[in-house]
């Protein structure tokens, strides 16, 4: 409580010099959400300020009663407490206050990427790479089931099916096979997979023995 007054008093000499219509900073804070989240909290505030600059929506403070006496008025300063459309037509800006225990103070300023690219167009440092996939690249199939013979069943008969079927012989059938079987199946433990290569033909697929996955796997955040 102390620091607050010290840092809205900071923000509002800063910014509202610069202003000309005298419209309100609006102030938010995730510890109204999730609490102090320490060294994590500069970078829990950078995600919610990307968020708001793309949705367009600036959040409420939620369980926000009463503003700090000691935080003036005339500052200038807003803490909404119901959603506030942002308007597409202007710039959207974000400030990211950051301050450390041992006195460490960093500060990010976030821009919306619609002004950018209204103003300026697209240029080649907003392409990454071509958004269209390539359906002469090989496809990796993978299967699944309960036990290994099943799963050794269950691909030999798409190996057969895919042999046999010229329609499937199609790029945009194995790209579409491919998505199916890796994003729209249950992953089961005994597991089997093979490459397709549409300028190689079907006829041909290698399928290995199925394995066992690990359950015991542990996840390692780095």
């Amino acid at each position: 409580q102390v620091g607050d007054p010290i840092e809205a008093e900071a923000i509002a000499t800063v910014f509202r010099s610069g202003q000309h219509d005298r419209r309100p900073i609006y102030v938010g804070a995730l510890k109204s959400n999730v609490g102090h989240l320490e060294g994590a909290s500069g970078l829990a505030a950078v995600i919610k300020s990307i968020l708001v600059l793309e949705r367009g929506v600036i959040p409420p403070n939620i369980w926000h009663e009463r503003r700090n006496p000691a935080i003036k008025e005339e500052w200038g300063l807003h803490f909404p407490t119901t959603s506030i459309p942002w308007p597409e037509n202007e710039l959207r800006r974000v400030s990211v206050n950051s301050f450390g225990f041992g006195g460490t103070n960093a500060h990010a300023v976030i821009d919306g990427a619609q002004s950018v690219v209204r103003n300026k167009g697209p240029g080649h440092l907003h392409i990454n790479g071509n958004a269209f996939p390539s359906q002469e690249a090989t496809k990796l199939l993978v299967w699944s089931a309960a036990d290994e013979k099943t799963a050794s069943r269950i691909a030999q008969g798409y190996k057969d099916f895919l042999s046999e079927h010229t329609e499937s012989r199609s790029p945009a059938y194995l790209e579409a096979l491919a998505f199916t079987l890796s994003r729209r199946r249950s992953q089961f433990p005994w597991r089997t997979f093979c490459v397709s290569d549409p300028s190689q033909g079907l006829g041909n697929l290698s399928v290995p023995p199925a394995v066992q996955v690990n359950s015991k796997l542990q996840v390692c955040f780095v």
